[in-house]
């Protein structure tokens, strides 16, 4: 073999390598985004089929306040933080750190809030298992920089294992006082796990006292975020304060799958993102009503496997006219994703938050009307509304572009 043959098959080799890692990063990846809700989904089958709707209900309404207190106390910490460590590699440890404690105060501030509005020993649970979500989620920055997703799986699929044990140890007792305090002990078993790997990374820890700049220099990062966390979850915090718990129970379930949906619009169009930074208005146009033509299909086949997954699986009912409107909810991803994309690149990243701003008020105000008279239906309808609402906003912008 010539040397010129030896090194273009090494070259080759090289190539293939590097190939393989990127693949399975990004089957990694992927894995991560899915286990989680695939997991809760699990976790969900599991208290409806073998305890009770109405236990389910109420451990909703719980995780409704965990994760909008974990989502203020993370106040824009992901993206932030990718920004630091690509920019600042060689910091990372003092970043993540400093990271850490100058989102002490808000965290602190947001567990109060449970405590003292609810004055129970489940608003002191509650409180408790934010601290936890927040020492968790603060290794989500790392995980994601240096595309350590194995942890996050592995981690999950543990966790998920302690609860199914636990769960089954104290079956005979369960309630939800009891269940949430299992789910405390399983989420500071991925927490350790997490910290157990990271140990090297960042610590020895040396606590330093929070910069109260870091809230303004990240609020938008918090604000687009916080504005996608309500526009998500709005119609469900109206429900999981007024409904009976079996409602609130059908609710979640149902709407997971729905984001389910929604989350494969995304990644459908995901390929087609660099794209549209670079083309022009009339094709994004076009791009938009092709997608929304796609979507009418694979929505009509997807929600019909829901359907059946709720009823046989769950057995809930869900009413034709609940699955119409939720058939309206995921068009709206189909039909905005695109025109979302292109007023990214025009630079109206605010613009986008304000109209969220805008979608969020009005579900809630259309909750409050609806609701009440009409049960989860009012709620589905009331959240798709809001989703179209802001559609003509969105096409008045682009239509303003050059």
């Amino acid at each position: 073999m010539s040397v010129s043959n030896y090194y273009l098959r090494f070259f080759t080799c090289c190539c293939s390598l590097l190939n393989q890692k990127r693949i399975l990063s990004i089957f990694w990846s992927a894995l991560k985004q899915a286990i989680v809700p695939a997991l809760g989904l699990c976790f969900s089958w599991l208290i409806t089929k073998h305890f009770s709707k109405e236990l389910w209900g109420g451990l909703t309404q719980v995780t409704i306040w965990l994760s909008i207190i974990t989502h203020i106390a993370s106040w824009g910490n992901t993206d932030y933080l990718l920004r630091q460590f690509s920019t600042q590699p060689a910091s990372l440890k003092q970043s993540w750190q400093k990271n850490f404690t100058d989102r002490l105060p808000i965290l602190l501030i947001a567990c109060l809030v449970p405590v003292i509005w609810l004055r129970n020993t489940l608003g002191l649970l509650i409180a408790a298992w934010c601290i936890i979500e927040y020492t968790y989620q603060s290794f989500q920055p790392l995980i994601n920089f240096q595309k350590k997703f194995k942890v996050t799986v592995f981690a999950e699929a543990a966790s998920f294992l302690v609860l199914f044990l636990l769960i089954y140890w104290f079956r005979q007792e369960l309630n939800l006082t009891l269940l949430v305090i299992l789910c405390m002990v399983s989420d500071a078993v991925k927490t350790a796990i997490a910290k157990i790997y990271f140990i090297r990374t960042v610590y020895p820890f040396k606590f330093q006292l929070p910069d109260f700049t870091y809230y303004t220099a990240t609020f938008w990062f918090f604000l687009l975020g916080f504005m996608g966390l309500l526009s998500s979850r709005a119609d469900l915090i109206y429900v999981t304060t007024f409904l009976h718990k079996t409602e609130i129970a059908f609710y979640q379930i149902i709407t997971t799958f729905f984001s389910y949906i929604c989350s494969a619009a995304d990644m459908l169009i995901l390929p087609f993102v660099p794209a549209l930074y670079r083309l022009r208005k009339s094709i994004v146009y076009k791009l938009s009503l092709q997608f929304t033509l796609l979507g009418i299909v694979l929505s009509a086949m997807a929600l019909t496997v829901v359907y059946f997954i709720v009823t046989k699986v769950y057995m809930f009912q869900p009413s034709i006219l609940f699955m119409f409107w939720g058939f309206i909810y995921v068009m709206a991803d189909f039909f905005s994703y695109s025109i979302v994309i292109y007023l990214f690149r025009l630079n109206k990243q605010h613009k986008v938050a304000l109209f969220g701003l805008i979608a969020v008020a009005l579900n809630f105000s259309l909750c409050y009307l609806l609701v009440p008279r009409y049960g989860s239906i009012g709620a589905i309808a009331a959240a798709s509304i809001a989703h179209w609402a802001i559609v003509p906003l969105y096409l008045y912008q682009v239509s303003k572009a050059n």
